[in-house]
């Protein structure tokens, strides 16, 4: 069985896209094996997910029917293990990516059942900017015992992560050998995201920052909640202006971020933050893949 579908690099988070507006997708979406086997990375990877269709990916975006009036898509997420997810904020920029240049319009309203009409810009060279739920950083358990060796913090940004500011180098070690029993700890029932930013900004005045990923279970080229997750922490932190200046160069509530995957900012300013990368779009042969056996939309 063959799926139409489009591919995208999120600043290094690389997503499936299918458009099920017509619910023609229900059977692929409501089954968790087919979802992981297409996500299944393979000969052609790279990084996180690979470059190539054939290399897999984080996860897949469905275009939904929106739930709002206000919204010109709606969009549901699947991680790369088969499970839903509330929010995938890289997921978002590319669901407004790829309905820009179908309506031929810059700015976009997205919408998740989650967290209701996300307002998106589209601009030259793929940059793509999307509001976000805010972040909740009070009354969740206290990650600081499950890595004591920085600042801790809990952070709902849609879905949970456990933020960990870091003094110094982020060391490989704290993706393949902490992050995984920090996100599967019985301190998270569903399993949490795993965030390490350094808390000095680098010479470019930016933040660096790894994220292992809840869905994934492993390190990502970029997460876009993760990226607001730690901008909240550090905001809490530092002070909300620690991401101006020499440290995010955009004001007071901005925070730049540099990732394994590029760039992304994140700005706290308004009532809901924004979040700001590249997006590109991967090849797909024909516009189809095969899907795995058994599954079919």
């Amino acid at each position: 069985m063959r799926l139409a579908c489009s591919k995208y690099d999120a600043t290094g988070n690389v997503f499936f896209l299918v458009d099920d507006r017509d619910g023609g997708a229900a059977a692929l979406r409501g089954d968790p094996g087919a979802l992981a086997a297409l996500c299944r990375r393979g000969p052609g990877a790279g990084g996180g997910a690979g470059g190539g269709a054939a290399g897999g990916a984080d996860g897949v975006v469905f275009l939904t029917r929106p739930g709002d009036p206000g919204a010109d898509v709606g969009m549901a997420y699947a991680n790369a293990d088969g499970g839903a997810a509330d929010l995938c904020g890289n997921g978002a920029r590319s669901a407004a990516f790829h309905w820009s240049r179908l309506s031929g319009r810059g700015e976009v309203a997205v919408w998740t059942e989650a967290a209701g009409v996300h307002r998106a810009r589209v601009g030259g060279g793929g940059r793509v900017s999307v509001e976000m739920a805010a972040p909740v950083a009070a009354g969740g358990p206290d990650p600081s015992p499950l890595f004591p060796r920085g600042r801790a913090l809990h952070v709902d940004a849609g879905v949970p992560h456990a933020v960990f500011g870091v003094a110094g180098r982020l060391e490989d070690a704290f993706l393949e050998r902490d992050a995984p029993a920090i996100a599967r700890s019985p301190l998270f029932p569903r399993g949490a995201n795993v965030d390490f930013v350094g808390t000095e900004p680098l010479a470019c005045g930016s933040f660096p920052l790894r994220t292992y990923e809840r869905g994934v279970w492993g390190e990502t080229r970029s997460c876009g909640t993760g990226a607001v997750a730690a901008a909240a922490a550090l905001s809490r932190w530092l002070g909300p202006r620690a991401g101006g200046g020499a440290g995010g160069g955009a004001g007071g509530g901005a925070f730049r971020f540099r990732t394994p995957g590029g760039p992304l900012s994140v700005s706290l300013a308004g009532p809901r933050p924004t979040l700001a990368g590249e997006v590109r779009e991967v090849p797909v042969p024909g516009g189809a893949l095969d899907l795995p056996s058994g599954a079919g939309p």
